[in-house]
């Protein structure tokens, strides 16, 4: 942890800190980063997936209906 590495986004290179490591006993090697670190949409990207952790009591299907609501059909 605290070493760089280089990643090519879009042929362009991208420099990322290594700031901690996630246990996945499934398939093989995954790196988790924020796009803002990629270089967000000025990079070309665009967001796949959002990953939530909701508060202790909190309804995932409440949470769900909520936010589908809100975005509509923009919701990746």
């Amino acid at each position: 942890m605290g070493d760089n590495v280089t990643l090519t986004v879009n042929g362009k290179p991208v420099i990322a800190r290594i700031a901690g490591q996630v246990f996945a006993p499934v398939g093989g090697p995954v790196l988790f980063t924020s796009w803002q670190t990629l270089g967000g949409a000025a990079a070309g990207l665009t967001v796949g997936q959002y990953d939530v952790g909701l508060k202790v009591a909190t309804s995932p299907r409440a949470y769900s209906v909520a936010l589908s609501r809100a975005l509509g059909t923009a919701s990746p």
